[in-house]
C-alpha cells in the first residue's frame, strides 16, 4: 500500500465478514478523527491514481501499481494475491480480444509464423526472440488491440476517479467488483468462470513450438 495512505489509516480494522468476503470496520470514538481520515484517505487516494494515470507505464503496470498503493489487504506475498492480479489481467484481456492470456498464447503462438507470432519483444524489432518473451500475452496483440486495451485502461482509471463519492477504503475483492461494473458500463463481455487446465497447455505448446521455430531458423540459416 502507498506509505502516504498507510500512514493515514489508524482508523480501521480489516476483518472477515461471517457471510463471507471482506469488510473495512472504522473504529474509534472519534466522529471528528474519523471523517478527518475518510476525507484525507480519499483525497490522497486521488492523487495516487492521477500521478499513476499519468505517468508512461504500460497499461497493466499502471492497473497493478494502483490496486497495489490504494488497497488496504493488499499482500504482495500471498498466492491469493497473485492470483487476483492474474484475473484482473484476464478480464481486461478478454473485453479487448475474448481470449484470457493462455488462451491468447495458445491460438497464436506458432513456429511458422513470422516472429513465433509475436508483434513486440523485449530485443525487438531486430534482437533475438527468447522463450521468456512467448509466455506474455501483450506480446501477440496487434497494434489496434495494444490500442484499445490501452484506451479501456485509461477509461477504467478515469471511471475509478469519477466514482470514489462512495467512501470506503478499497480492498482486492472491490478492485474485482468496480473492474466489472466498469466493463459492464461500456458494454464489454465479462470474462466467463476461468478453467485451470488450459494454463498447463501454455508450457507444452510453447516449449514444442520454440524448439520448432529455432530448428527453422537453423535449417534456413544452412
Amino acid at each position: 500500500m502507498d506509505k502516504k495512505l498507510k500512514n493515514k489509516i489508524p482508523y480501521f480494522v480489516v476483518s472477515k465478514s461471517p457471510l463471507g468476503g471482506v469488510f473495512v470496520e472504522i473504529i474509534g470514538n472519534d466522529i471528528k478523527n474519523k471523517c478527518n481520515w475518510v476525507k484525507d484517505y480519499f483525497d490522497d487516494l486521488r492523487m495516487v491514481i492521477r500521478d499513476i494515470r499519468e505517468g508512461e507505464k504500460d497499461y497493466y503496470a499502471k492497473i497493478r501499481e494502483i490496486i497495489a498503493s490504494c488497497s488496504v489487504d493488499y499482500n504482495p506475498h500471498n498466492t491469493e494475491t497473485r492470483q487476483f492480479f492474474s484475473t484482473m489481467q484476464n478480464k481486461l484481456l478478454w473485453a479487448v480480444t475474448g481470449k484470457t492470456a493462455a488462451e491468447i498464447i495458445i491460438v497464436r503462438a506458432h513456429a511458422e509464423k513470422p516472429f513465433m507470432g509475436v508483434s513486440t519483444w523485449k530485443n525487438g524489432p531486430k534482437g533475438k526472440i527468447r522463450k521468456a518473451d512467448l509466455y506474455i500475452a501483450k506480446n501477440y496483440l496487434t497494434a489496434r488491440e495494444i490500442h484499445d486495451l490501452e484506451h479501456l485502461t485509461t477509461m477504467f482509471l478515469d471511471y475509478v476517479l469519477e466514482n470514489l463519492r462512495e467512501l470506503h477504503p478499497l480492498t482486492l475483492a472491490d478492485w474485482s467488483d468496480v473492474l466489472d461494473k466498469f466493463l459492464r458500463q461500456v458494454e464489454r463481455d465479462l470474462m466467463p468462470e476461468e478453467e485451470g487446465r488450459i494454463i498447463y497447455m501454455v508450457e507444452e505448446i510453447i516449449e514444442k513450438e520454440y524448439k520448432d521455430y529455432c530448428c527453422g531458423n537453423c535449417l534456413r540459416q544452412v
